[in-house]
């Protein structure tokens, strides 16, 4: 001990003309009898080296603290075969302590796995290979240390311990999946069950109205707004198709034209959900709208004879306007104003102070102007004057008012014709 002089060790030699941080080879250290490695470094400042002992042993307890998995196998060796450190999973040291210690070789481990690592290290990726039946991965990498040194470190570990979180947590992500489905399944039953149920009845309701069934008459309700819409729809267009065919059965039973007169604007007036209807026809000498028919919906007396005769010629007035440019108006009228003379009686019928008036011309089979039919709407607020002037219910009302003036026009023509056959009999 005595004689013992750290300047004369090779660390030190060899450290003071390195400009790096030096690694020794293992060796067996005197004073501990054991196996290690020195690590020395010379300070800038001064001529000083500065240097620390790690003993193998030690080495491989660092490195099976830091291992992968339980079952993993780490290995730090150098290109010659010495081994630095050594973990195989299981416990136990690779290192024998004493003066009779020697440094173990990869050949004294008569290990596999480093042959197959070594036989296709040059990868970047883990390589996948087999032992004892089981899968495994590893890899290995070279460290290098200071100038003079460099090391190996494989590292190897069953595949089924590397990946038990992401298996662990697969396994999990399923059930969880699984128990969602389950939950939601019956949810989205009920859900789609909610929607189909009234698209079924809505389908029921489309072969009634095909078969010109229409007593089926309901309101579908649908807390989906499309399906709800879908519904009025389909309820307007039944009753549209009705009132048109018992207007058409009704039309075609009469032969008075004056009673047809009374029954198209009954018809009309009920068909259009008006509370009044007026039919005006041009007058023999072409000069005149002259009041044939008029009809409340509460049934009351209306006399003809105080609706006063509207010039064609008048200009201002709405009618006449409708009946020369032959489209639909919608005015309002009020009374006290000049326009509403002609609606007195209507006015004190209905015991209202203003109306709501829509005008659609009558045509012939040629398309010539015969008159108007007026129908008349109480009620002072803007959804019901948007209600008369929807495109919906206005189209309805233009062709309901042309079959019958169409209609009309027939049965006029079939009284003259007998008018005339009777004179020739006569």
């Amino acid at each position: 001990i005595a004689s013992y002089d750290p300047r004369n060790r090779p660390w030190f030699i060899n450290t003071r003309s390195a400009r790096e941080t030096t690694l020794t080879k293992p060796y067996l250290f005197y004073f501990m009898e054991e196996l290690g490695i020195t690590m020395s470094r010379k300070s800038r400042a001064h001529d000083t080296v500065i240097a620390a002992d790690v003993t193998l042993k030690g080495l491989s307890e660092t490195l099976a603290n830091r291992k992968v998995s339980p079952s993993a196998i780490s290995l730090l060796y150098d290109n010659e075969g010495n081994i630095y450190a050594y973990n195989n999973g299981r416990g136990g040291s690779l290192f024998l302590a004493g003066t009779e210690a020697t440094v173990p070789t990869t050949n004294n481990l008569n290990n596999s796995i480093i042959e197959t690592l070594e036989a296709r290290r040059n990868t970047k990726e883990a390589l996948p290979f087999t032992r004892h039946g089981v899968s495994w991965y590893g890899d290995i990498r070279e460290i290098v240390v200071g100038d003079n040194l460099k090391l190996n470190l494989l590292v190897a570990a069953p595949k089924h311990e590397l990946f038990s979180t992401a298996l662990e947590f697969r396994r999990t992500t399923l059930l969880m999946t699984l128990r969602v489905v389950m939950i939601t399944l019956p949810v989205a039953w009920l859900l789609a069950n909610q929607i189909a149920r009234p698209l079924r009845r809505l389908s029921t309701e489309a072969r009634a109205i095909a078969d010109f069934d229409f007593s089926q008459l309901s309101d579908t309700d649908s807390v989906v707004l499309e399906i709800h819409r879908l519904s009025r729809s389909m309820n307007v267009m039944k009753s549209a198709i009705e009132n048109f065919l018992n207007l058409i059965t009704s039309l075609s039973a009469e032969s008075d034209v004056n009673r047809m007169l009374q029954r198209v604007t009954r018809e009309t007036m009920t068909a259009s959900g008006a509370d009044a209807a007026l039919i005006y026809l041009l007058s023999d000498d072409g000069d005149e709208l002259v009041a044939h028919s008029a009809d409340l919906v509460s049934h009351k007396w209306l006399d003809l004879g105080a609706l006063p005769a509207l010039e064609i010629g008048e200009e201002g007035h709405e009618l006449t306007c409708a009946y020369l440019r032959q489209d639909a108006r919608a005015f309002r009228v009020r009374r006290g104003e000049v326009s509403s003379l002609f609606l007195l009686p209507v006015l004190d019928a209905l015991g209202v102070d203003s109306l709501n008036l829509l005008a659609l011309p009558l045509k012939n089979r040629n398309g010539e102007p015969t008159g108007i039919l007026c129908l008349v709407y109480t009620g002072d607020d803007e959804l019901r004057v948007n209600e008369i002037t929807n495109q919906h219910r206005l189209g309805f009302t233009r062709a309901l008012s042309g079959f019958a003036a169409v209609s009309m026009e027939s049965r006029e023509l079939i009284r003259r014709q007998k008018a005339l056959l009777q004179s020739f009999i006569e």
